[in-house]
């Protein structure tokens, strides 16, 4: 199990470096519902 573990948590590494090696950008934040509302006050 602790393998199996191991294994995973390299594999993800491994796909994190590759997309910042090519500059692909991160998944973006979801905005709240507080600050979507900002561009609808005057």
């Amino acid at each position: 199990m602790q393998l199996q573990h191991i294994i995973t948590a390299t594999a993800m590494n491994l796909v994190r470096l590759g997309s910042w090696w090519n500059q692909l950008p991160k998944a973006c934040t979801r905005v709240s519902r507080f600050a979507a509302l900002k561009p609808a006050l005057p």
